[in-house]
């Protein structure tokens, strides 16, 4: 697992680039209107590594989830909004020990 990830932290770093930004020019007609385009519904796809760490035993598992939210604008330059997340780790990562004659469960979710 961790071979598989030092070849993809490698991999990103020499595909990186540097960032375009758009040039926006301001007109008569399009003063007071924003030029954000953060607004509205959307819907995002999640994946990605868990690394769970209790008890000093830890556990490394694919994840994947999914993300809502509507995204608004305040006064032309503050984007805010409401989000929801789920992220779901295979076979939810569990670590069980006793403790004063029971058990404790700390996992991952």
């Amino acid at each position: 697992m961790r071979k598989i990830l030092m070849v993809a932290a490698a991999v990103a770093a020499l595909t990186t680039g540097a960032a375009s930004a758009q040039e926006v020019t301001t007109t008569a007609a399009s003063e007071g209107t924003s030029n954000t385009s953060f607004r509205g519904f959307r819907l995002e796809g999640n994946v990605g590594g868990d690394r769970f760490q209790s008890q000093g035993r830890h556990d490394d598992k694919f994840g994947y989830g999914g993300t809502i939210g509507f995204d608004g604008v305040i006064a032309d330059r503050i984007v805010v909004g409401p989000e929801a997340t789920y992220w779901r780790a295979n076979n939810w990562t569990e670590n069980c020990g006793a403790a004063s004659g029971g058990s404790v469960c700390h996992k991952s979710f």
